[in-house]
């Protein structure tokens, strides 16, 4: 993995200056390779007028770089269940596009940039450009208006993942890059890790620094944490609503030590213990437990209790 790039990725990121259809020399050698044999125009590329929309060819860096609006679409996209050619023409993506991309607080690629800054409307062919541009396959927004107002920035995601570090290969006419990235979720504190295995191809017209995303993967790294010595006791709420056996799950409330604990704690309990919470459900519990010496999850998300009380607070 390219550690040492990481500052200059992240700077990358804030900075964005990067400009659509034009930018950097470009790694002439590999990319000729990646579209050699590749002469005949695809039956969706030739739908667009490349100079009515403003596009010209992008112009490559010498070596490949995951930067400005390329790498922030990626970070984007990783936010969906899952990403590939199928996922495209399911029914829920094109108002995933609009919403991620067009109605986002994310204000697009320098593309869509450059037409907020005009103070004019988006065309329906500027919208379907830029969803061509991020995924290789066209999708026709018949169903929206002709114009659309795309600063109309409503929507916030509920995840955000950010990336740390990656590596690329080259694999025929993709490229490959592995990617080590952050995702935070709103409403909660914890950063998980994920691994992210993202497919790329050129396209020398598209506004995401001259790449389609083709496919993203993604899977989470497993974290532990250690015991800080501190006294485990966390405050529990539980409905009584969500019971399998012996298995209680409720509410985390707040904790006693440092660790970072899911929203939701599943209780492994005695006959006891069971019978004792759901004679007082619905309500607050002061749980206490010891630390498992081995380590446990992050977040923690299921606990043996050692002792079961109200909260008398």
């Amino acid at each position: 993995m390219n550690y040492g790039k990481a500052k200059e990725y992240l700077a990358a990121m804030t900075v964005g200056i990067l400009l659509v259809g034009c930018g950097k020399d470009y790694n002439r050698d590999a990319v000729s390779e990646l579209e050699a044999g590749d002469t005949e125009q695809s039956e969706n590329t030739q739908q667009f007028d490349y100079q009515q929309l403003g596009v010209v060819e992008y112009l490559y860096p010498e070596e490949f770089v995951l930067e400005g609006d390329l790498l922030e679409a990626v970070q984007i996209i990783a936010t969906e269940r899952s990403f590939d050619e199928n996922f495209i023409h399911e029914d829920g993506w094109k108002k995933d596009f609009l919403n991620l991309f067009i109605y986002s607080m994310y204000d697009g690629p320098e593309y869509e940039k450059s037409i907020n800054a005009d103070g004019r409307f988006m065309t329906r062919e500027e919208v379907e450009y830029i969803q061509y541009s991020l995924t290789g396959e066209y999708l026709s927004y018949k169903d929206i208006p002709d114009e659309i107002d795309a600063t109309d920035c409503s929507y916030s995601p509920m995840l955000s993942y950010i990336i740390s570090d990656y590596d690329y290969e080259y694999d025929g006419e993709y490229i490959i890059v592995t990617a080590e990235a952050d995702m935070y979720s709103k409403g909660d504190a914890g950063t998980y890790k994920y691994n992210l295995k993202v497919t790329l191809k050129p396209d020398k017209y598209s506004c995401f620094n001259g790449y389609n995303i083709v496919s993203l993967e993604k899977e989470e790294v497993e974290q532990v944490q250690f015991d800080d010595g501190n006294k485990h006791e966390i405050i529990w709420y539980c409905s009584g609503e969500d019971v399998d056996g012996n298995l209680i799950t409720g509410e985390f409330y707040e904790a006693e030590d440092t660790l970072f604990y899911g929203m939701f704690v599943t209780l492994i309990v005695t006959d006891e213990q069971k019978e004792y919470i759901l004679n007082n459900v619905p309500g607050e519990f002061v749980i206490t437990y010891d630390f498992d010496e081995a380590g446990m999850s992050y977040p923690i998300n299921e606990i043996v209790p050692k002792t079961v009380k109200l909260n008398s607070q």
